[in-house]
């Protein structure tokens, strides 16, 4: 059986900076001047367009422009960043630079009472001394967050949060994610970051995170999340969330999402029943981790088996059934699957494949030659099995094969 645990440390870190910060530009934060906090303007017809779509720059060049006639440096910032993505070549580093320089210039009209009680700083990649907090500035107001704890240093994470979720300059948040709360505990609790932001996250998030906890800091089977169906009512727009630790997910429904990721120690059936219970309309990827017994996972092959024929799922194109002990069960059922046929993406890694699920694919290759990618990682085949199936398509992965104690090398178990 394969186990959630301990990973490799520079992947999570790469897989981190890669998936979520893309684009942010490291800066060395100057201590910002003391400077009188302007009165908080508001125009609601405004800001009502931007809620209702805040993927499009429009509404926040109006609203710039709005704010720089009333005095708001807010309003002087949209312009700036909106000169900045225009400009190409040396015009752009310069215009870098010089929101770089406003940025710090005005960090305290901008940030107020969080920039002194927190000491952020509001450079598009910023970071805390006493644990991490990034984000990034997109059109005058913080576009995603980046907050936790770390190795060396705590972070008060649920007060930061409400925070950063309060506060003006986050008030269009269209990207969250929560790292480790407290890195000497034995455990992490996260319902409380759970209920603040059902709270106070604004309509326009689209992508949220929690916990996004590197595997060589804390164990993901510590990690526990609680109820998250709060979550479903205040958000109902989402478009991806990830979920990493123990959860009960409750009756689900996001019609707006495109991406569901659950990282489990131990998923369980009743979890599993509420996936398939949902409707689906727009969900293009959908990657579930099942774990092991001694951490709840009571799911078998059966009862995965309706995921296969894809119902309710229209636009699915990337299926993940990971750190599943019924791998080669999976491998067997998939030529004759009705969902394979709609995928581009399949993820069957930090398994139990061996060279039984390996036939199976190799007997079948044609039902599998139309994949972009096919992820076979971290499970128990030998070396002629893999061999056989780097011929199977473009791009097959099976780096990091296990022994069948569950060894890969000096890689840990993860639990």
């Amino acid at each position: 059986m394969a186990k959630l645990g301990d990973g490799k440390m520079l992947e999570r870190v790469i897989q981190v900076l890669d998936d979520f910060f893309s684009g942010f530009d490291p800066v060395t934060p100057a201590p910002a001047p003391v400077a009188e906090v302007p009165p908080e303007l508001r125009e609601p017809e405004l800001e009502a367009a931007i809620l209702r779509e805040p993927e499009n720059d429009d509404g926040y060049l109006v609203y710039g422009d709005w704010l720089q006639a009333h005095g708001d440096p807010r309003g002087e910032l949209v312009a700036l960043q909106h000169a900045e993505l225009l400009a190409t070549g040396p015009e752009k580093k310069e215009l870098e630079k010089q929101v770089g320089d406003f940025l710090e210039r005005h960090a305290q009209g901008l940030l107020g009472e969080l920039y002194f009680r927190d000491g952020l700083h509001p450079s598009r990649y910023s970071g805390l001394s006493s644990g991490r907090v990034y984000w990034h500035w997109h059109l005058g107001f913080i576009q995603r967050a980046w907050l936790g704890s770390n190795h060396a240093y705590s972070l008060d994470v649920p007060r930061v949060l409400t925070s950063l979720l309060t506060h003006p300059s986050a008030r269009f948040l269209r990207a969250l994610t929560v790292g480790l709360l407290d890195n000497d505990a034995d455990s992490n609790h996260y319902e409380g970051i759970i209920q603040r932001i059902a709270r106070h996250a604004p309509a326009t998030l689209r992508e949220l995170k929690v916990a996004d906890v590197l595997e060589n800091e804390f164990g993901l089977s510590r990690v526990q999340l609680g109820d998250v169906s709060p979550l479903y009512a205040a958000l109902p727009r989402l478009h991806t969330l990830t979920l990493r630790g123990e959860m009960v997910l409750g009756a689900m429904h996001l019609p707006e999402l495109r991406e569901l990721t659950l990282e489990t120690s131990g998923l369980s059936r009743e979890s599993l029943r509420s996936i398939l219970s949902a409707s689906w309309p727009k969900l293009e990827k959908l990657v579930l981790w099942f774990g092991s017994p001694e951490h709840g996972g009571d799911v078998s092959f059966e009862d995965v088996r309706p995921l296969l024929d894809g119902a309710g799922m229209p636009r699915l194109v990337h299926l993940g059934l990971c750190n599943a002990g019924f791998t080669d069960a999976v491998c067997q059922a998939l030529p004759s699957a009705p969902v394979l046929r709609r995928l581009t993406r399949l993820d069957l890694s930090l398994g139990t494949m061996t060279r039984t699920g390996a036939a199976a694919l190799l007997g079948n290759a044609g039902a599998f030659a139309h994949l972009e990618m096919l992820v076979l990682t971290e499970n128990l085949l030998d070396e002629s099995s893999v061999e056989a199936l780097e011929t199977l398509g473009p791009e097959v992965w099976l780096q990091d094969q296990r022994d069948d104690d569950g060894s890969v090398g000096n890689v840990a178990h993860r639990d």
